[in-house]
């Protein structure tokens, strides 16, 4: 029988156990905070005042204050209240959706430039992340729905429930690139009519002359960046730089112009990415090869912990390479690869926990395979939601919790299959190439790219049905996609399967 002190002892170690079971249950990670405020990140990045001195060191002092609050209310702490304030573009709905990104010069009168920011601020006092999330986006009325997969009943309260924060007496007409970035349909952009009735040749006949006049004028910029991409590789002695998504010129011109001011600024972190490849992806963090990956919606101080940590990653590089390597070998010499675009994105602690987990069944299922016997085939490890199986291009996706028996008789059924899809996809891989080599240079096309995912046997049948058909792709810059559209930068998206 316990006495009074120990039962006292009990029943509040059982209530703080439960609080702090609560807390868990409520809390997001760091990734879905900045994925549920890629938005409003995107409005206020300090990047976007970069002729407007006064306006970015507001908005990049607030950022930094309100990463370090959603940062403690992670850690599960209790913080204080915080107010800031954040400078936002507005545009009005007659300007054209195709104005330059950049702002007036400084002869701007005070009159334009007051029209053309808006100052938002607001309070957060919310002990979860989550809330303060909702709280954010309501000030700045950017939409929340989004918010509803993200455990919405866990919330301690939600501010929806407030008709004047629901409805505001007005939107906000953000600037044209928002909607270029996010793909959200500006306010005063007409419905489209459906693609499922458009041929290619009347495609050609309604947008050509645009992507052509486009495609001209961001000739200027595409300079630019490939310059400033050259310079920022011999400067820093990176292999490459490059970006997960296919982000208009200037964004990627402007992460470029936001990473030599931290080059300059900082010169000491950036000396651990000799030799890498430099990612701007949507996530900061250090990637399977020990690639730093930039976040671009993060500030710089964000970046100089990314590059501390790549500093400090070399032993963990170093025993995820011998990992794999066991790993292999105990797979009869089945290789591990990681397929695109996620080969650049994903992050190296969880690709090294991946690892491990299926070593451990591997061990205790006592598998056992020929030495080499399998060293020709890839494999992917995928994750809880993934399954077992043989991808169209011959690549196993492996489970990382995958039960040790069912691999191994999985791998040895369908290793031929796999064999003989490798070698098809190599030979479609060649003819792909060959044939968008022809493409170029017989129908004089600036360029022409693909949109990655799509199957080689469709991007070949693209090709040949392009060189037969009697088309004027004279100077465009085309991609092969599933939609048709017309960038700001006049690269011009076909689906693969168009009709003529």
């Amino acid at each position: 029988m316990l006495c009074g002190n120990h039962a006292f002892a009990l029943r509040a170690g059982c209530l703080m156990g439960n609080w702090r079971n609560a807390r868990q249950a409520r809390c997001i990670s760091s990734a879905e905070v900045t994925t549920a405020l890629r938005a409003f990140y995107l409005a206020v990045h300090p990047d976007r005042f970069g002729q407007h001195p006064q306006e970015r060191a507001v908005n990049e002092n607030s950022l930094k204050r309100l990463n370090g609050y959603l940062e403690n209310l992670q850690k599960g702490g209790l913080v204080q209240p915080l107010q800031v304030t954040f400078y936002v573009r507005e545009e009005r709905p007659e300007w054209p959706t195709n104005v330059p990104l950049t702002r007036p010069s400084h002869g701007t009168s005070r009159a334009s430039k007051a029209r053309a920011f808006q100052a938002v601020s607001f309070t957060l006092l919310s002990q979860e992340p989550l809330a303060a999330v909702r709280n954010i986006l309501h000030s700045c009325q950017l939409p929340t729905q989004h918010l509803s997969s993200l455990r919405p009943s866990t919330a301690l309260w939600s501010l929806s429930r407030d008709p004047q924060m629901s409805h505001p007496d007005r939107p906000i007409m953000w600037d044209p690139s928002y909607y270029v970035f996010t793909g959200r349909a500006p306010p005063w952009q007409k419905a489209q009519p459906s693609q499922l009735d458009l041929s290619l040749r009347s495609w050609l006949k309604k947008r050509g002359e645009d992507a052509r006049a486009k495609l001209e004028g961001s000739f200027p910029l595409r300079e630019q960046l490939q310059d400033l991409t050259k310079d920022l590789c011999l400067e820093l002695q990176l292999t490459d730089i490059r970006w997960q998504r296919q982000w208009g010129l200037a964004y990627r011109n402007s992460h470029l112009h936001s990473l030599a001011r931290l080059v300059e600024q900082y010169p000491e972190p950036v000396q651990c990415l000799r030799g890498k490849t430099l990612l701007f992806t949507e996530h900061s963090g250090v990637n399977a090869h020990g690639d730093a990956m930039l976040g671009i919606m993060d500030v710089h101080h964000h970046w100089i912990k990314v590059m501390e940590e790549r500093g400090r990653c070399k032993p963990a590089l170093t025993q995820l390479q011998q990992a794999e390597g066991r790993l292999a070998l105990q797979l009869g010499g089945l290789q591990l690869t990681v397929l695109e675009p996620e080969c650049h994105v994903v992050p190296l602690g969880e690709h090294f926990r991946r690892i491990q987990l299926l070593q451990r069944r591997v061990l205790s299922g006592r598998l056992l395979f020929h030495p080499g016997s399998l060293r020709d085939l890839l494999m992917i490890l995928g994750g809880a939601d993934s399954k077992l199986r043989l991808l169209d291009g011959g690549v196993f996706e492996v489970p990382a919790l995958c039960q040790a028996g069912s691999l191994q008789q999985f791998l040895l059924k369908n290793a031929g299959e796999a064999q003989r899809s490798l070698l098809e996809q190599h030979t479609l891989r060649e003819e792909a190439r060959r044939l968008q080599t022809a493409c170029v240079h017989q129908l004089d096309i600036w360029r022409i790219d693909t949109e990655v995912g799509l199957p080689l046997d469709r991007l070949v049948d693209c090709y040949r049905r392009l060189l037969s058909a009697d088309l004027n792709l004279r100077g465009l810059y085309l991609r092969l996609s599933r939609i048709y559209s017309v960038s700001p930068d006049g690269e011009m998206s076909i689906p693969w399967n168009w009709k003529l």
